[in-house]
């Protein structure tokens, strides 16, 4: 098992990156073969955060370059995630775990330099709570 919680740990952490994957299958399947919630939800919430965490941080880093790269369609995004940041601050990074919109507020709470410990509780309480969800709801499926 120590096998399929690395997996979950990088896998999760790469989910929260640009990398384009969802670590919800993953989990999901480690959840039931499991039967538990705690541990899972431990280890990915962990590498989601510091998932997140790292591209708050390299957006601060140089966020602006790679924002002037973006496709027209990846542009909405980023416009829709600055317009939440710019209105919510630190509080709209509990919405980092969002499908698609999540990644863009993460990168936009990086670029506009919000500060960090702020930013890290709503972020991981984000990334927290979303697991512990989906494991309770996958636990009462199966």
């Amino acid at each position: 098992m120590l096998i399929a919680y690395l997996g979950v740990l990088g896998w999760a952490f790469l989910s929260a990156t640009w990398v384009p994957l969802s670590v919800d299958g993953v989990f999901v399947a480690l959840v039931v073969v499991e039967k538990s919630w705690f541990l899972p939800v431990l280890v990915a919430s962990l590498g989601n955060i510091a998932g997140g965490i790292t591209t708050f941080w390299l957006s601060g880093k140089g966020g602006e370059l790679a924002l002037a790269k973006l496709s027209e369609k990846n542009r909405k995004w980023y416009d829709k995630a600055s317009a939440i940041v710019q209105k919510w601050g630190a509080l709209s990074l509990v919405l980092s775990p969002v499908p698609f919109l999540g990644d863009a507020i993460v990168t936009m709470g990086g670029i506009m330099k919000l500060p960090f410990l702020p930013s890290f509780c709503w972020l991981t309480l984000g990334k927290v709570v979303r697991f512990m969800l989906l494991a309770f709801i996958t636990l009462k499926i199966f």
